[in-house]
């Protein structure tokens, strides 16, 4: 008997000490991302880089014109949460790929001042249409009608907003002032 619990406790065990490991540098399985040495920690921030933002607009303006295609999140076509998830990850921002019912309660709210700067995430009614702020004009997102569009927040779109979550990007830690840095 004592011996068919050993496989279950092992298991336990290792889901419980994994994710620890993969903080200290060993592999992460699960992801493509690069691990950062030690002395380079990553924070994260709701400010994107000149270089983030110019990969994410560059992710974004491949794609426009692209089918509609449901759960779609290739070149073949894509969903709306599909577009949203291809072109930041393109852009080095890589999250769970998730409805974007999910996005919208696990995301943090913009700030008024973010939610019409390019990247800010844009939700609708029902929680059943994302898309990206190009500007406080306009936008772009995969619609179901015209596959990878920019739209305008014309008074039809702009009816429908319910509000606005900004995903955060990773930077490096900067060197504290004053600090000098271990070689």
């Amino acid at each position: 008997m004592r011996r068919a619990y050993r496989p279950v406790v092992c298991l336990f065990a290792f889901t419980l000490f994994f994710p620890t490991l993969c903080l200290y540098g060993y592999p992460n399985f699960g992801s493509n991302s690069t691990l950062i040495p030690p002395a380079n920690f990553i924070e994260y921030s709701p400010v994107y880089s000149e270089e983030v933002e110019a990969f994410l607009y560059e992710a974004v303006i491949s794609r426009l014109g692209l089918p509609y295609r449901p759960r779609g999140t290739d070149d073949r076509g894509y969903d709306c949460s599909g577009f949203i998830w291809r072109v930041f990850r393109d852009a080095g921002i890589d999250f769970d790929r998730s409805p974007t019912r999910n996005l919208w309660q696990t995301l943090p709210g913009a700030t008024k001042e973010e939610s019409t700067q390019f990247g800010t995430l844009v939700f609708f009614k029902g929680l059943n249409h994302v898309g990206v702020v190009r500007d406080a004009h306009s936008f772009y997102h995969a619609s179901a009608s015209r596959g990878v569009v920019r739209s305008y927040f014309d008074k039809y779109w702009k009816s429908r907003v319910i509000g606005h979550r900004r995903i955060f990007a990773p930077i490096r830690r900067r060197a504290t002032p004053g600090k000098k840095r271990p070689a």
